[in-house]
């Protein structure tokens, strides 16, 4: 990387900065995540199994049910009317 840095462009140079904080901010979540699992799991006076807290890799996610037209006209109405919106008949 060094030996780089002079055949680099200052966009270039830019985008890699940006990356290594991305990395670096990952691992920091990373590490407080498993601090903060660390000390719930201190505080159980239980544990809960171990599969009960692990994710199947293999297992997608449960498939939804198709939503029919009418939800779908119920669920827009709704909305409209939650941020003020006015229902005309056509």
């Amino acid at each position: 990387m060094p030996d780089q840095f002079w055949d680099l462009m200052h966009s270039e140079f830019i985008v890699m900065l940006i990356g290594y904080r991305r990395k670096l901010i990952q691992a920091f979540n990373d590490r407080l995540s498993q601090a903060w699992y660390t000390e719930a799991f201190a505080r159980y006076k239980r544990l809960p199994s171990l599969k009960s807290l692990t994710l199947d890799p293999d297992k997608g996610a449960e498939p939804k049910k198709k939503q029919s037209t009418e939800d779908m006209m119920e669920m827009a109405k709704s909305l409209t009317l939650a941020f003020g919106g006015t229902i005309e008949k056509v």
